[in-house]
Parts: structure tokens; sequence; C-alpha cells
């Protein structure tokens, strides 16, 4: 069993600190239908055509008021604005680089738990995985 510790997300070339979970939905193409009257089968064909690169889901715990990168991601929540990502797995070493906008930020505020933000980044273009 391989940890996922140390995986890490920056924003703006800096490292967001306190991320203990982060989830990338993945690739995924639009199809288009290539079933035509001609196919002797019974049996539908498609065609990739555009392709998403969907959303990294981020939790921040504890969300720390003050901490610059935290501050970032709220204020990009707001604006509308886009910023520049770093993702890097531990385990695999892959890297995606990518541009996206803080499209959900949502603070989790237990009654006997930390201020926890939980934060969707939808990617805006291609992600670049090397």
């Amino acid at each position: 069993m391989s940890l996922a510790k140390n995986t890490t997300i920056k924003v703006s070339g800096t490292q967001i600190s306190k991320v203990t979970s982060i989830a990338w939905s993945g690739r995924v193409f639009s199809t288009e239908d290539t079933t035509n009257h001609d196919s002797t089968a019974a049996v539908k064909t498609v065609q990739t055509t555009i392709a998403d690169n969907g959303k990294v889901s981020l939790v921040i715990s504890p969300y720390t008021k003050g901490d610059t990168q935290h501050d970032l991601l709220r204020t990009l929540s707001v604006s509308g604005a886009s910023a520049s990502f770093v993702m890097t797995q531990v385990n695999t070493g892959e890297i995606a680089t990518f541009t996206g906008f803080v499209t959900n930020f949502v603070y989790d505020t237990p009654v006997s738990g930390l201020l926890k933000a939980k934060v969707d980044i939808t990617v805006s273009g291609e992600m670049v995985l090397t």
C-alpha cells in the first residue's frame, strides 16, 4: 500500500498548505453518435469530440484566514479570475499543469471540529501531464 501523503497542489507558483484531500475528476470526452442506417449490427457507434479536463476538488483543514494561499483561493472564488495550478502526484511523480477557475468554495463548520474549506477548481483548457 502506498500512501498519497505529500501529493501537492500549487496556485500561482506557491504550494497550498493544509490540504487533506485532492481529487481530480479525470479527463472525459464528449461523444457524437455515429450509428447509421447502413449498419448491419444493432450496436451503437460513437466518435469522441471535445475533451473536458473536469475539476480538482480540495479539502483544506484547517482553513486559516490570513494564510496567503487560502485567502487567494477565496478571492478567486469571488472574483471569477483564473489562476495557474500545478499538481504533483507523490506516488507516480506525474505533474499536472493547468489553468483553472475556483468555481466552488464552501466552509465546513462543524460544532466539534476544525473550520475546513472545500474548494472546486474547474480546469480551463488543456491539462498538461508530464
